[in-house]
């Protein structure tokens, strides 16, 4: 509901719309946040997955055989750390705020060392595939509301 300001003020907001939708005040202390983990490996970040991007964009689709696959995938690592969940210097990872499909390949492109019109081709791709990659519970992999168009 909120992405912007400090925390406190996120939990005003929140507050705020929940007074007006229930017609009796609702105090920011009693706003709940969301708890976000990341499912790719903890010790992996953007600096060390850069050097692994364009080689894997380069490699196509990789047609991962499991998740452990998809998720050790540079590209997979890279996607869940700039488009679905901020954690560098932060307790706790938040979510990203979203990017134009433009604003993501331009970043992919500047990570990878890549032309942005490769990055956005392998970006799209990606992203259609692993959105159709079912976990274990038949559910999709990838929320796509980190992309906005």
């Amino acid at each position: 509901m909120s992405n912007t300001g400090s925390e406190a003020d996120q939990q005003e907001t929140v507050a705020r719309v929940a007074s007006l939708l229930f017609g009796k005040i609702i105090p920011r202390t009693n706003v709940i946040g969301e708890t976000l983990e990341t499912v790719t490996d903890s010790l992996q970040s953007i600096e060390k997955v850069r050097p692994l991007l364009a080689p894997r964009i380069g490699l196509g689709f990789p047609g991962w055989t499991t998740l452990e696959e998809f998720y050790a995938d540079p590209l997979t690592v890279w996607v869940e750390l700039t488009l679905g969940v901020e954690a560098d210097g932060l307790d706790s990872p938040k979510r990203a705020k979203p990017l134009s499909v433009r604003d993501a390949s331009k970043k992919l492109a500047t990570d990878a060392g890549i032309p942005e019109a490769e990055a956005e081709i392998a970006l799209q791709s990606f992203l259609g595939k692993a959105h159709a990659l079912p976990d274990d519970h038949g559910k999709n992999l990838l929320p796509l509301n980190c992309i906005s168009i």
